[in-house]
């Protein structure tokens, strides 16, 4: 209210001029601003016209992040993305925010102008399928999106079950891929490479049976994929089973195949520097 006043008394009540200088403040307060650390925010997870959206805010501080009135930005900006489909920043920031008519740059302008913080998009994900998943951790501390698949009828009651179960996995142990599979090969040609030097190099290991030894490689290699591949992962709720058995066993249980078709995990300000 205080800067429309300013802005209407510097243009002697011409509306249409005390509108320009708003926006010329405004931008210029954003490039102020963007000069600050937003080292905190929110990863907002969310279902949007059937679709699992996943974005990252980051704010300054979390005083922002918990207000209603951010909250309510960041869920329009979560409806624009499942409404435009874009594929990239780029493009996100050119659509209009039919909740705030507002092309989504122009609406963080606004929240830095309202906040008087840097706000920054950093980061989206859209995924849809079958049965699309949202799920936030920690308010918003961690946010998952993930799709389930499935072959014949199918049970919302238990997918939504299922797929509970399986973000909060993923939100936990972060998984890096869905499973040995989708490793890339340079990833795995390193791994490979590297597990070989570090056996070599141990003095413990000296003069062990090269049956003995690959044992020990293979069992490294196995180490590092129920690590970081999802499906190899020990369940949350039962690590006597993995992931994959645990799909496995609620696929037979209620009669259809039921499988993740692709999943995306953020932390809030995950490698911002503090």
């Amino acid at each position: 209210m205080l800067d429309c006043k300013k802005a209407l008394i510097e243009a002697e009540d011409d509306i249409q001029q005390a509108v320009r200088l708003i926006k010329a403040t405004g931008a210029e307060l954003a490039e102020k601003k963007a000069e600050r650390l937003a080292a905190d925010g929110i990863a907002y997870a969310a279902i949007k016209n059937g679709k699992a959206v996943l974005l990252e805010i980051n704010t300054e501080t979390d005083f922002v992040a918990n207000n209603s009135e951010f909250q309510k930005a960041t869920s329009d900006i979560a409806q624009t993305i499942a409404d435009n489909e874009p594929n990239s920043m780029e493009e996100l920031l050119q659509c209009t925010c039919k909740a705030q008519s507002l092309s989504i740059a122009s609406l963080l302008q606004k929240m830095v102008m309202t906040f008087r913080e840097n706000i920054i998009l950093r980061r989206f994900e859209l995924l849809s399928g079958t049965y699309p998943v949202a799920y936030m951790h920690m308010n918003g501390k961690y946010g998952t999106i993930l799709n389930l698949e499935t072959g014949g009828s199918s049970n919302k009651a238990v997918l939504e079950g299922i797929g509970k179960d399986l973000a909060m996995q993923i939100a936990s142990m972060a998984p890096e891929y869905l499973s040995q599979e989708y490793v890339p090969e340079a990833v795995l040609l390193n791994l490979q490479k590297e597990t070989r030097l570090d056996i070599a190099s141990d003095k413990k290991l000296s003069g062990k049976p090269e049956k003995v030894i690959e044992q020990i490689y293979q069992g490294r290699i196995n180490k590092f994929m129920k690590t970081h591949c999802l499906l190899d992962q020990p369940f949350i709720k039962d690590d006597s089973i993995t992931v994959g058995q645990f799909l496995s066993s609620q696929s037979q249980k209620y009669g259809m195949e039921i499988s993740v078709s692709g999943y995306c995990r953020y932390e809030k300000a995950e490698g911002i520097q503090q």
